[in-house]
């Protein structure tokens, strides 16, 4: 297949020695030489048998392959998900639980270079071989490992890979010639990720999808291959490789998370059918959150998987097996038993004559893979798949499952006669399901593209809940309505206040002391008390700044204020008796309610002659990582810092801000959702759309002057969308009048609707230019509030982001800190000050 030569890491003239240390001198162990290799049954000496059919008194011919020497390749310090006990465990649980003794044995080898040669690039295969050698040496692994994206080397990680992917192989092609019915392949490193020319996501080479193509298009063995990928990651490696391929199906249900779950691309959403002849011929089911489970799984053999696969008719499946959908694993959060692993390989088996490969992908958790994997084993060596499931895990399909199964149909439907609509579906597991709790579906927009949708009385284009006609509905009560109102707003420069404990209440060693913490206190409840003395004290603090800025006038009028840098030590309230303005005789400003500029007349910005979105000057004010101005000038200039895991396209514009500010809002700051392939695990920060009872904030942002060609593509790069991809202005400078009078949202903003940061809000001018930044859709925010999504503290490579931008600002050290922790965590219903 053809390859973008941009994918090809060229060595050039580059001169590696063998690596010909003591360490590397060492041989290991080999397939067959290796303790464990004397389990089990030796190939030479197993009965004949029909291929893929045991007779009456005859278990199937199941080979197994493993070797201690694919767990050489290990992170160089020795901590990291991806270990080397992954494979040692599932082994050691196939032994205990008398697997190992009933199966076949099968040498490990290395893949050839021309096995390798039919997914991969030279330029990768050379690279890869080479990496282990000592003219690397451990600095130069470890930097090389961090241009790519997830992926470490170390002298073990060239043995290893060659291993992994020949074993695939080798057990594929035993099994599609007859000498073995099915096989296990206890592997790694893992593949699913790895690209044409590119090692990614702990993959280095394609394990399952070298396997497929050299049976296909080199050996010819079969005409027809079905791979199984439940891996909770998307294979974009495979489903890259197979893109346009008609012999080769790819099946893949993955945490998919909007696009924001690993490999965080469009790539895994359910309208990526296939192109050209391979149009139709992959599959991917995108589930939009954590805790899918067996019966999510089971509904879609059911409903999608199976229907297809009959009438795909595969002479050989292979199974990207990944077990970080597993109850229990740390990085997929899902809910799969070995029950439902069990049925989901005995369903399996009735494709292809029960010609089967179980090949090893994810999975981070020691105890759940390993019995997931000597369960998914047990049903390929003939027994029956689990009776019941754990007692602690009951069988229950999310809200959202037959709604997105039923889209995922009618995106293949056109290519699969047995996924139309009037085809009845074939519940092989109605045992299983007929005890499932089905929650109602939400009505609304498409699950695959954005966030369930929040039914709310007060917009009758939606329809009722509980099936009620919308005018029977109560309406939304006026206080609802008042606090849903975007120019409630207060914008105030921050005057270089520090959040110290000195000026509010006395210090946390103090209140530690006087409330009589002994040695022996749990750290935990410490920590938690002193976060509740935060928010006391920053409320206090905001009860003086209100104080000393206007009182809560500003507040209910929408105010926006600016405080000089340098200035006075107390502000006051206006003589004229209008509590929301300052008295500008003491400041030299006056205070600027929305759309108005320094002189009092209405800013005319977007109207007239000056229509150029390169000529438009807007204030960009973020309360995220950009309060950081070296990462925010990634966005700009493109690139990427050190503490961040993607790089940035740039704006076509590469000018740096002419301006910057510093501004305070009251609005609710918070995290939200689990992980980023930019920050890693961790929440996000969004700014609530609306103010809240109960939980008054108070949010700091930097504002930086910028053209609006560059917020529009700004935007862009934070919604993952390439610049170049944006053909219209997500808001254009003839939209600004109308978004400062809030009358309407402009048309650009339809394609943000179901973006993380699809919200683009108004809040007040300055220096007679509107101050703009985007959060999430008041919808969105709901899905937090009422825990469909999650909230959680920022990963520790956001926070220092969010730290160095505070700091920049004139915040303390210990201030910065203090205000990142509060706000990642108190509950979303309560106020932080």
């Amino acid at each position: 297949m053809a390859t973008s030569p941009d994918l090809e890491l060229r060595l050039g003239s580059l001169s590696i020695e063998e690596d010909k240390s003591p360490e590397a001198a060492k041989t290991p162990l080999q397939a067959d030489e290796s303790p464990e290799a004397k389990d089990g049954i030796d190939l030479n000496e197993a009965p004949a048998a029909t291929p893929g059919k045991a007779g009456p008194s005859q278990e199937p011919r199941v080979g197994l392959v493993y070797s201690e020497q694919m767990m050489l390749h290990a992170h160089p310090k020795g901590d990291h998900p991806e270990q080397p006990a992954r494979i040692s465990s599932i082994f050691a649980e196939l032994k205990k639980e008398k697997l190992v003794s009933r199966m076949i044995r099968v040498p490990a080898r290395d893949a050839t270079d021309e096995e390798l040669e039919t997914v991969h690039t030279k330029g990768h295969i050379t690279l890869m071989k080479d990496i282990s050698k000592r003219s690397y040496g451990v600095q130069g692994r470890t930097a090389l490992a961090a241009k790519f994206n997830s992926i470490y080397f170390n002298e073990g990680s060239t043995a290893s890979s060659l291993l992994a992917a020949g074993s695939v192989v080798e057990v594929a092609v035993q099994v599609a010639q007859g000498k073995l019915d099915r096989a296990a392949a206890v592997v790694r490193p893992p593949g699913h990720h790895a690209e044409a020319g590119l090692p990614m996501g702990f993959c280095l080479y394609n394990n399952v999808a070298v396997a497929a193509h050299w049976l296909v298009h080199k050996l010819k063995l079969v005409k027809r291959v079905l791979i199984v990928d439940w891996d909770i990651h998307h294979g974009n490696g495979t489903q890259h490789m197979f893109y346009e391929d008609p012999s080769v199906l790819y099946f893949s249900p993955h945490r998919y998370d909007f696009g924001s779950f690993y490999p965080c691309s469009p790539d895994g959403n359910l309208d990526m059918v296939g192109a050209g002849p391979g149009e139709g011929f992959n599959v991917n089911v995108p589930w939009p959150w954590e805790g899918f489970g067996d019966a999510d799984y089971l509904a879609a053999w059911d409903r999608v998987l199976m229907p297809i696969a009959r009438q795909f008719d595969p002479e050989i499946v292979l199974i990207s097996a990944g077990f970080d959908a597993a109850k229990g694993d740390p990085l997929g959060e899902c809910e799969i038993t070995p029950y439902g692993y069990s049925h989901m390989t005995h369903q399996l088996l009735e494709l292809a004559g029960g010609k089967l490969v179980l090949a090893l992908e994810g999975g981070y958790n020691l105890e759940s893979i390993s019995k997931s994997y000597a369960a998914c084993t047990s049903v390929l060596l003939g027994d029956p798949p689990m009776d019941a499931p754990p007692e602690d895990t009951p069988l229950k399909l999310q809200s959202c499952t037959y709604e997105l199964l039923d889209q995922v149909r009618g995106a293949l439907a056109p290519y699969w006669d047995g996924l139309h609509p009037e085809v009845p579906i074939v519940i092989e597991s109605i045992e299983i399901l007929e005890v499932t709790e089905v929650t109602e579906v939400p009505v609304g927009a498409p699950v695959f593209i954005g966030p369930p949708v929040v039914i709310s009385p007060s917009e009758p284009n939606l329809a009722a809940r509980d099936g009620a006609p919308v005018e029977d509905l109560e309406p939304s009560s006026p206080e609802s309505d008042e606090y849903a109102d975007e120019s409630e707003v207060i914008v105030v420069e921050l005057e270089r206040t520090t959040f110290s404990a000195e000026s509010v209440g006395p210090s946390a060693a103090e209140e530690s002391t006087a409330e009589g913490w002994g040695e022996e206190a749990d750290p935990r409840d410490r920590r938690i008390a002193e976060l509740e003395r935060e928010v006391r004290r920053l409320k206090e603090l905001n009860l003086k700044l209100e104080s000393e800025w206007g009182g809560q006038g500003a507040a209910a009028q929408g105010g926006f204020r600016r405080i000089p840098v340098e200035g006075p030590e107390n502000a006051g309230a206006s003589s004229s008796g209008e509590s929301h303005r300052l008295d500008t005789s003491k400041f030299g400003f006056r205070l600027l309610h929305p759309g108005e500029n320094e002189s009092g007349a209405m800013g005319n910005v977007g109207s007239g002659a000056n229509l150029d979105g390169r000529t438009t000057y807007v204030w960009y004010a973020s309360f995220g990582s950009n309060l950081w101005e070296e990462r925010f000038l990634c966005y700009i200039k493109g690139g990427k810092l050190n503490i961040m895991g993607t790089a940035c396209a740039g704006t076509t514009d590469p000018a740096p801000p002419t301006a910057k500010e510093t501004f305070l809002v009251r609005r609710r700051l918070f995290f939200g959702h689990k992980s980023t392939a930019r920050w890693g695990d961790g929440g996000v920060a969004f700014l609530l759309p609306y103010n809240m009872p109960g939980a008054e904030s108070t949010a700091i942002l930097r504002a930086y002057r910028i053209t609006l060609e560059q917020f529009n593509q700004v935007v862009a790069q934070e919604n993952r969308i390439l610049p170049s991809d944006v053909a219209t202005p997500f808001i254009a400078a003839a939209d600004l009048p109308e978004l400062r009078s809030g009358n309407a949202s402009p048309p650009g903003l339809a394609s943000l609707q179901d973006r993380w940061y699809g919200n683009i809000l108004y809040l007040g001018d300055h220096a007679g230019e509107p101050v703009l930044t985007f959060t999430c859709s008041e919808d969105y925010a709901g899905e937090f509030l009422n825990g469909a999504f999650s909230t959680r503290p920022p990963s520790e490579t956001y926070k220092q982001a969010l730290v160095n931008g505070l700091t920049s600002a004139g915040l303390t050290q210990q201030d910065a800190e203090l205000y990142v922790d509060v706000r990642g965590s108190v509950p979303l219903t309560q106020g932080t000050g």
